[in-house]
């Protein structure tokens, strides 16, 4: 690998930094993206040392010195452009989903009816394995009138 100076942490770092625009409290990147299928951005991708990297990652591992692999880099500010080194920190998978519960982002909880179109109400729900479930589906699936069904239909 050539001499370069971008292949140092710390100077990478500030030419990330340098290439962010500051929006609110965020510094959101102004380089290349990942994107979805649907074309819209994901998450900020980074060149450094021949390997492309998500942004957040590889800011968080340059602040901490230290590229978690068993980690996710989370964000407190819920912008995924963001690579403020202080709006980061290593989390689990689990972290990142009670985090994305918890702020409503988790697409189970943008659900509001269950697939039968019963809608999931304080009454109606109960919650099993951090899995929510009708209780009016429910009832009906332990009725006789279910069993019936299922007995003419195999």
């Amino acid at each position: 690998m050539r001499n370069r100076a971008d292949a140092i942490p710390e100077n990478k770092l500030k030419m990330i930094l340098a290439k962010t625009k500051k929006v609110k409290d965020c510094l959101e990147w102004q380089g290349n993206y990942f994107y979805r299928l649907d074309g819209s951005k994901s998450y900020p991708y980074i060149y450094f040392r021949n390997k492309a990297h998500r942004g957040n990652r590889l800011v968080l591992s340059f602040v901490t010195g230290v590229m978690r692999k068993d980690r996710y880099a989370l964000h407190t500010c819920d912008n995924t452009f963001c690579l403020n080194p202080n709006h980061l920190y290593w989390g689990t998978n689990s972290d990142n989903s009670l985090d994305a519960v918890s702020r409503g982002r988790h697409k189970e909880t943008k659900k509001t009816h269950c697939p039968q179109g019963h809608q999931y109400s304080k009454e109606n729900t109960a919650v099993r394995d951090n899995k929510r479930y009708c209780l009016k589906c429910r009832k009906y699936k332990n009725s006789a009138a279910f069993a019936r069904l299922r007995a003419n239909h195999g």
